[in-house]
């Protein structure tokens, strides 16, 4: 089983939205954006709830992350502060402060 197996909504949102933003040269606010205004803010608000459980995983899955969401940032700590970044993008499209 993978780790993110547990987060499969914030899983889904990775791996449909992220890999391909390079070639659209999309910010990943943008993509939060256009994600959240597609699926609503409901299962933006489960995602969001799943991206902030995740953040506390232990083992945290940079890997799967990295993976899900064609990123390249290295290391864990790089990519914890991608996914904080995140939260705060879905978070404010989603009208929560």
């Amino acid at each position: 089983m993978k780790e993110l197996d547990a987060y499969s909504q914030f899983e889904q949102m990775l791996s449909g939205w992220f890999p391909d933003a390079d070639f659209e040269e999309l910010s990943d606010q943008e993509i939060v954006g256009e994600y959240v205004r597609t699926v609503g803010r409901d299962e933006a608000r489960t995602v969001i709830n799943q991206a902030e459980n995740l953040l506390d995983a232990d083992p945290f899955p940079v890997e799967e992350i990295m993976d899900a969401a064609n990123l390249h940032l290295g290391d864990e700590d790089a990519v914890r502060e991608w996914l904080e970044q995140i939260i705060i993008y879905l978070k404010e499209e989603n009208g929560i402060r």
